[in-house]
């Protein structure tokens, strides 16, 4: 469930649509293409998602990877550190994930709906 705390996360997702948008208008958005973009993805959200998350809600959001903060804070992290490194590994996952299953699904769209992405798209 989501609250009005969470407005301030928005950011974040402007910052993937710029990244994503500039991505696919400058480079054909191939799998190297995805991949080094999911790696950028996997940086800079938590570059930006963090400082609000430890703003609104102490480093700690709730999810599984509060397990990971907490065990980094216990061994001498601070919560920005903390919180960063969890996202961080959380994000690759996620980020890198979503780029590459984004192009697979690009690869098997019918030819019709590609000829119009002609000049974003890679793989025919």
């Amino acid at each position: 469930m989501y609250s009005i705390k969470d407005i301030p996360f928005l950011l974040v997702n402007v910052a993937v649509a710029l990244i994503v948008g500039f991505v696919a208008k400058r480079f054909k958005f191939t799998y190297v293409t995805a991949f080094i973009t999911g790696l950028v993805l996997s940086i800079v959200c938590p570059l930006i998602g963090t400082p609000i998350g430890v703003a609104i809600y102490g480093g700690l959001t709730g999810t599984a990877s509060d397990v990971i903060v907490m065990w980094l804070r216990s061994s001498g992290s601070s919560i920005f550190a903390a919180s960063f490194i969890a996202k961080v590994g959380n994000n690759l996952i996620d980020k890198v994930g979503t780029c590459l299953l984004a192009v697979l699904v690009i690869k098997y769209l019918p030819y019709t709906i590609k000829s119009s992405m002609k000049d974003y798209v890679g793989n025919k």
